[in-house]
């Protein structure tokens, strides 16, 4: 509903010219077939009209020759001539109508007229009083010629009449959807122009306080300032490629002042900000760091996805994941096995109560001398006391304990863990991100062998050993470690 509602509030510009000639168009047809059935109605009407009048003047005539009294003025020959110009107007103004002309109505004017002049010829040549069968049988041939040509006006004009009265009922339809249309376009352009005065006068205030300079809250106001006047305006990529940009790029530059070991700087998300967690030395740091194992990163979280792959299996979970390789860490195995293993399990809870998509997608992202880890997840939306602990915003009175163990052992690693809500396009909540800070490990250059390989080995040193051999170890990578005890056994 909500994408709907922005798409005809948003994209106006586009809308409304089209609708607007589209509107002007629809009226100005209508208005011509309209004026056509009306002219069409008004001709029919008229011609009607004038033949009862002409007849009415034939039956004048007929009565006077039948009474014969010398019929004054009825059997003059210039009465005769207007009623025979009287039907020769009928004639033409029937010639005009395209809906008279589509009928046989022509053909018996044309048939009416005719008749009219043997009617009034033979008149003429009789005297009142005589030849009463002959004018009366052609007199009944006329009146029965009106009443055929009148009803045909009639079934005309009926059916002009009702195609006008649709063409208004559609009109008044037409027109009360148009005013509708045309009012929710100027309610909705007014209230855009609200939202963007708001908006201004709240970039107005901003730019006069300059607290965006240097303060993070405010640099989320202004963020949110200029998204919301971007969708406002129908630019909702625009709005979200700024969103994207601006938490991707101040996350960068959040980690890369904690790779310069600046540890008050604070590490920023798009929604909250997370205050840093150390306060150490560049000396206590570092010994902090040399205190720690060095884990690679890539098999620990392999260990951990494999424990609980059964359970998303269960659950119909799909897992993306985007590691890279042979990144190790500063940290202890143990306690970073029990975040990650808790982190996930509350992913999968938060997906198990969710009934659409069921997704966690998990990265890593090195960055200088550190290693951003990310744990996405379509789930119901984090607890807000959660998140702000997890961002050093409260003390975690009402928190989950694996929260809060997984923070403390992200303190006893130097690292910094962050939480923020993932957003769709119109900015709705549709899922949580966890993100860890790590120091990066430079990894031993003496490796264990693996037990199995171990195993083969000693062996091959008992087989060799027969045969006056033996397969020394040394130090190297792995790979050079492997390649010189096959170079050894086969010599």
């Amino acid at each position: 509903m909500k994408t709907t509602k922005n798409f005809l509030f948003t994209k106006a510009g586009i809308i409304g010219p089209i609708l607007g000639f589209a509107v002007a168009t629809a009226v100005i047809g209508f208005s011509y077939f309209y004026h056509v059935k009306i002219t069409d109605y008004k001709q029919l009407e008229a011609s009607a009209n004038g033949l009862r009048t002409c007849f009415t003047r034939v039956g004048q005539a007929f009565t006077a020759h039948l009474l014969a009294q010398g019929g004054g003025n009825y059997l003059s020959s210039s009465f005769m001539a207007n009623t025979a110009d009287c039907v020769a107007d009928v004639i033409n103004l029937n010639a005009s109508s395209a809906l008279a002309l589509s009928s046989d109505l022509g053909k018996k004017l044309n048939e009416f007229s005719n008749d009219l002049h043997w009617f009034h010829a033979r008149l003429e040549r009789s005297t009142p009083g005589t030849d009463k069968e002959v004018i009366n049988n052609k007199f009944s041939k006329l009146e029965q010629l009106s009443n055929s040509i009148l009803d045909g006006y009639t079934s005309l004009s009926d059916q002009a009449f009702s195609a006008i009265q649709q063409m208004r009922i559609y009109g008044v339809t037409a027109a009360s959807l148009c005013l509708v249309l045309f009012s929710g376009f100027f309610f909705r352009d007014r209230r855009r122009r609200n939202i963007l005065a708001k908006l201004e006068m709240e970039a107005q205030q901003e730019l006069a306080s300059s607290d965006f300079l240097d303060d993070q809250v405010a640099r989320t106001r202004v963020v949110n300032i200029i998204q919301n006047g971007m969708q406002t305006m129908g630019m909702s990529q625009c709005a979200t490629l700024f969103s994207r940009y601006h938490a991707e790029s101040v996350e960068e530059r959040s980690i890369q002042a904690f790779v310069k070991n600046d540890l008050s700087a604070p590490i920023v998300t798009s929604s909250l900000i997370a205050t840093a967690e150390l306060s150490s030395t560049d000396g206590e740091l570092e010994q902090k760091l040399d205190s720690l194992e060095k884990i690679n990163f890539t098999f620990l979280i392999n260990d951990v996805v494999d424990m609980l792959s059964d359970k998303m299996f269960v659950h119909g979970i799909m897992l993306d994941h985007d590691i890279d390789d042979n990144i190790f860490i500063s940290a202890n195995k143990d306690a970073l096995e029990q975040v990650i293993y808790n982190l996930l399990s509350r992913s999968i809870e938060a997906l198990i109560e969710n009934k659409g998509e069921r997704r966690i997608n998990i990265r890593t992202k090195p960055l200088g001398g550190t290693l951003l880890f990310k744990i996405m997840d379509t789930g119901a939306a984090m607890d807000a006391d959660s998140v702000r602990f997890i961002n050093g915003e409260n003390n975690g009175a009402n928190v989950d304990v694996r929260l809060m163990l997984s923070k403390e052992f992200m303190k006893d690693f130097a690292g910094q863990m962050i939480s923020k809500y993932r957003r769709n396009e119109v900015g709705s909540i549709n899922g949580n991100i966890v993100e860890l800070v790590f120091h990066r490990a430079e990894a031993d250059q003496t490796i264990a062998i693996p037990q199995e390989i171990q195993e083969e080995i000693i062996e091959t040193n008992i087989a060799q050993e027969s045969h006056g051999h033996l397969v020394s170890l040394m130090k190297g990578s792995k790979k050079d470690i492997l390649e010189r005890i096959g170079r050894e056994i086969q010599a």
